[in-house]
């Protein structure tokens, strides 16, 4: 009787393709077709943050917007110490929510994606990188000084 395929678990640089699992033991990947699907799909979990933090980023700023009166005259650096020096925005209570349910959202992705990224497969870690400049292209089209969260878990 021929041996069942089992899941190869690296803890070493690899670039092993047939039998890879990537985090459960479900996401088997028995051939080089799964493997280039889970490739893509890993790719848009990466464009997927870049798209959480994007609406973090408008949510807040709809939020300052409803909340700040902007003087049209005021410079973009004296806002920004207005802002700076301020204790905080008010917001209600289901505002905040929705804020702490995108953070949240975003927290999940970014693990999810480091633990991928420590299969320590080249492939795997390329998919991550990859998503991640395509979902800044996206996402960030614009330059903005309050955007200054960098790579990082959260």
């Amino acid at each position: 009787m021929p041996a069942t395929p089992h899941c190869a678990m690296n803890m070493l640089w690899n670039t092993q393709v047939v039998d890879t699992c990537i985090i459960f033991s479900s996401w088997h990947v028995h051939n080089t077709a799964q493997f280039v699907m889970s490739f893509f799909a890993i790719a848009l979990l990466g464009v997927a943050y870049e798209g959480i933090r994007y609406i973090q980023h408008k949510y807040d700023a709809y939020l300052m917007g409803t909340s700040v009166v902007v003087n049209g005259g005021q410079s973009q650096e004296s806002l920004l110490e207005g802002l700076r020096a301020s204790p905080g925005l008010c917001v209600t209570p289901f505002q905040r929510a929705i804020r702490a349910v995108l953070y949240g959202g975003g927290v999940l992705l970014s693990f999810f994606l480091m633990l991928m990224f420590m299969t320590y497969n080249a492939y795997i870690i390329l998919a991550v990188v990859v998503g991640a400049i395509t979902g800044h292209f996206i996402f960030n089209p614009q330059l903005t000084i309050l955007a200054a969260k960098g790579a990082g878990c959260h």
